[in-house]
């Protein structure tokens, strides 16, 4: 099929004043490179994106940084043809440093125009995404950790500890769980308001932190509820030192805006030792936490298999977490005549772990 005449009617197309006043204002950077790399054109743009020193003549590889340098010269190796396809950092963005000395991704579109009338070279157009990466990582970051205290989430610590699992088991060593719960938490944040509660659980997760390696991994699971993953310890008995300095930590009050507060910690500990897989190694933790909390508070724990034997039932769990169960116990308050209240109502009593009741306590005035 032939081409149609051109239409002698028409008007003549835009000539090279018009795209260039368009590409004076375009914030994409085109450059156009010979085949040894050096830059013969460049938009104004380009100006932003690699300085001010002199931008045309120069080699591509030689704008962008001594540590991006060597990617970027294998990426245009292969764009130019001289190089076989290379997954490295030469791909579709590059990452470069920026005027600010802050890391720029730079996503890279090519097309080898070389014999091509005027143009005679490889065009390339590079536009900046770093904003729209940080916004990625980001939501990433917030997909994965705690908003309140930036600690990692159950999520996450699930993956790690997994890894941790793993990478145990292949070296030999020793990875373990340590679960903690804040005591007389629910006091605080009901005497002291929400805010108060929530500078408390901020403050405890760095307190936490602060009592194991930066290697470590400390999550805030929910509520008050923490976790720490210890990795490459030499044996179990070195988790009970971590725990002890948690507990320990744990000693001196917080100074909050409302005043100061005094909330201690319980711990329970399982190590890979006696848990053959992650889940295994989390309900032994949990286990562990049971046994701490019925014993006292400010203290820990770790596991061993007869705690498997003792394991309370659901029931008593609930019991247990909440300190109070609903069963019948006499009212005090007199009727309507004066006289004490004949037979049970439903009023709270107080029960141990056991199901023991306890006395509730007398009011005094």
């Amino acid at each position: 099929m032939q081409s149609a005449d051109p239409d002698p009617a028409r008007p003549p197309g835009p000539g090279e004043a018009f795209f260039r006043v368009l590409l004076e204002d375009y914030t994409d950077v085109i450059v156009v490179l010979g085949d040894d790399a050096a830059i013969r054109y460049a938009t104004p743009s380009a100006a932003a994106l690699f300085g001010r020193g002199p931008i045309i003549g120069a080699r591509l590889p030689d704008l962008v940084g001594d540590d991006a340098r060597p990617g970027v010269a294998r990426a245009l190796d292969h764009m130019l043809g001289r190089a076989d396809p290379d997954p490295g950092p030469g791909g579709e963005t590059w990452r470069i440093p920026g005027r600010d000395g802050r890391d720029l991704y730079v996503h890279v579109r090519s097309s080898d125009l070389r014999g091509a009338g005027a143009v005679d070279g490889l065009v390339l157009t590079l536009r900046d995404v770093t904003s729209q990466r940080e916004r990625e990582a980001e939501l990433r970051h917030l997909a994965s950790h705690d908003a309140l205290t930036g600690l990692p989430n159950r999520a996450l610590f699930a993956d790690r500890a997994a890894h941790a699992v793993t990478l145990a088991r292949r070296a030999g060593t020793t990875a373990a769980v340590m679960l903690a719960d804040l005591d007389d938490f629910k006091a605080v944040n009901d005497t002291l308001g929400h805010p108060a509660g929530d500078e408390l659980l901020a403050a405890a997760a760095a307190r936490l932190a602060g009592a194991v390696r930066e290697s470590d991994t400390t999550a805030r699971l929910g509520g008050d509820e923490y976790a720490v993953l210890l990795e490459n310890l030499p044996d179990p008995a070195a988790a009970g030192a971590f725990a002890d300095r948690v507990v320990q930590a744990f000693s001196d009050p917080f100074t909050l805006a409302a005043g100061q507060v005094t909330v201690g910690v319980t711990v329970g500990v399982a190590t890979t030792a006696d848990s053959a897989d992650t889940a295994g190694l989390l309900a032994h933790a949990d286990l562990a936490l049971y046994a701490a909390k019925t014993a006292g508070k400010q203290a820990w724990r770790a596991y061993d298999a007869a705690m498997t034997a003792r394991m309370p039932t659901p029931r008593e769990a609930r019991a247990h977490a909440a300190g109070v169960s609903s069963l019948a116990f006499p009212d005090p308050r007199p009727d309507t005549t004066g006289r004490p209240a004949p037979g049970p109502t439903a009023g709270p009593r107080n029960r141990t772990a056991r199901g023991e009741d306890r006395q509730p306590p007398k009011n005094t005035l």
